[in-house]
């Protein structure tokens, strides 16, 4: 199990937790920290998954995530 952090404009939105166990994609856990935030993570939430997908296909490490204003970064 990954922990991580998400950023927009560099303050923390919301934490959550990638659990690569539940084959055959694994999971994202997000509690966001308000649900006005939570409403706008969801789009973001659909390309996180697709890169820690591709990075777990080709055994990479795990590395911080950037799509547009908002960043995820592993703790």
């Amino acid at each position: 199990m990954l922990s991580f952090e998400i950023f927009h404009k560099n303050e923390i939105i919301a934490n959550g937790n990638y659990m690569d166990e539940f084959e055959p994609n694994g999971k994202l856990f997000v509690i966001p920290h308000s649900l006005e935030e939570g409403l706008k993570l969801t789009a973001f939430l659909s390309e996180i998954t697709k890169k820690i997908q591709k990075m777990k296909s080709k055994n990479e490490l795990y590395s911080n995530i950037t799509v547009g204003e908002y960043s995820l970064r592993f703790e």
